[in-house]
C-alpha cells in the first residue's frame, strides 16, 4: 500500500479492526467477501423516486476532548499500552424533511497510535490533508471486536472507515490505527453512531423513500449524496500514559 504515514503502511481493504482473540488473516477474508455481497444488494421494497439530498460530514481540526486508545496493529490486535489522543468535532450539515437546514456535533477519534507489541515502537497514525471524499459503500457486518460496538461501518477510502467507537472514550481505551472513530453517546438508548446513521438517512431522504431501513442505507450509499471533508490537521503528538 502506499506510505501514507511516512511510514510502511499495513492496512487492510476492510479497514480499522479492533479484533481480540480472532484470526485477524480469516476475518479480513470472511469480512471482504461479505461486503462485496452487501454491496451488489439492491433494495427495492416500498422505494419511490424521492428526491435523495446531499448529506455533508466535516473532520475539523477543532480539539474538543481527550480520549484514551491502545495500541494495535492489525498483525497482531491490540497492544496493552494505553496512549491519549485529542478528541476532533465532527459538523454533518442537511436538511430535514420540512426543508429546514440542520447540523448537529459530535467528538470523534481522529489519529490513531500503529504497535505492534507492548513496550515496542509507535506511531501516530491518521489522515492530515485537507481532502474530500464520497462516501459510496456501506458495510452492515463491520464490527469493531470490543463488547457494545454498534457494528456498521462507512468506507471512505481505501481502508479508512467511519464507524462506531467508545461511548466513554476516557475509560474505554479500544484500538485505532486511522479510521474516524465516533464516541459517546445521544442518550440512554443510543450512542452518537447511531444517532449519526439516523440522521445520514434522515436528512438524505432515505427514511422517505423506503421503510426498508437496508433499502435506506444502500439508496445513500449508491446514491453518492454521502460527502466526507478533511480539514488539514497536523498528528498530535505521541502521549503515552
Amino acid at each position: 500500500m502506499v506510505d501514507l504515514f511516512g511510514m510502511e503502511s499495513t492496512f487492510h481493504d476492510n479497514g480499522n479492526m479492533h479484533l481480540e482473540g480472532y484470526d485477524a488473516q480469516n476475518y479480513f477474508r470472511g469480512l471482504q467477501s461479505k461486503e462485496r455481497k452487501s454491496e451488489m444488494v439492491s433494495y427495492s421494497e416500498d422505494e419511490d423516486d424521492s428526491a435523495i439530498k446531499k448529506v455533508k460530514i466535516t473532520i475539523t481540526n477543532q480539539i474538543v476532548g481527550k480520549a484514551h486508545v491502545s495500541g494495535f496493529s492489525h498483525e497482531k490486535g491490540r497492544t496493552k499500552d494505553i496512549f491519549e489522543v485529542p478528541l476532533y468535532k465532527l459538523i454533518i450539515e442537511g436538511t430535514d424533511a420540512e426543508g429546514i437546514k440542520r447540523s448537529e456535533e459530535y467528538g470523534v477519534i481522529r489519529f490513531g497510535v500503529q504497535q505492534r507489541k507492548t513496550g515496542g515502537k509507535a506511531t501516530v497514525v491518521g489522515r492530515t490533508k485537507e481532502e474530500s471524499f464520497t462516501i459510496r459503500s456501506w458495510n452492515p457486518t463491520y464490527l469493531s471486536g470490543l463488547r457494545g460496538a454498534t457494528p456498521g461501518a462507512w468506507r471512505i477510502t481505501g481502508g479508512f472507515l467511519l464507524h462506531d467507537g467508545a461511548d466513554a472514550p476516557l475509560k474505554d481505551a479500544w484500538g485505532a490505527i486511522g479510521c474516524i472513530e465516533v464516541c459517546g453517546s445521544f442518550n440512554d438508548d443510543q450512542d452518537n453512531f447511531t444517532r449519526l446513521n439516523w440522521l445520514i438517512r434522515s436528512w438524505s431522504g432515505a427514511t422517505e423513500a423506503t421503510k426498508n431501513t437496508k433499502a435506506q442505507y444502500n439508496k445513500v450509499a449508491t446514491s453518492g449524496i454521502l460527502i466526507i471533508y478533511f480539514q488539514y490537521s497536523s498528528k498530535p503528538p505521541l502521549k503515552k500514559i
